[in-house]
């Protein structure tokens, strides 16, 4: 997570796939929130692809999709999904 002029932005989480659905993302997911919090950051963001189980996991922690950015180079769309933590 790099934290920035109030704004925080989460470069990765990655859970394994034999430890998924144990509760361990949202739990990364809460720290980082409790640290932009702490450093009085206004919102979260986060780039997955677009249309992934990982957008879905990020939307039903209280991320919301704000932007899709076509990449070409990958052939797969990016979704920027941001939190408003105030």
């Amino acid at each position: 997570m790099r934290v920035g002029d109030n704004l925080g932005h989460i470069e990765r989480l990655i859970v394994l796939p034999d430890a998924r659905r144990q509760g361990i993302g949202r739990a990364l997911l809460e720290s980082a929130t409790e640290i932009g919090s702490y450093n009085n950051c206004h919102k979260l963001s986060v780039q997955v692809p677009h249309r992934s189980s990982a957008q879905r996991f990020f939307e039903a922690c209280g991320f919301r999709e704000e932007a899709v950015l076509p990449q070409h180079a990958w052939k797969k769309d990016v979704a920027v999904l941001r939190k408003f933590l105030l």
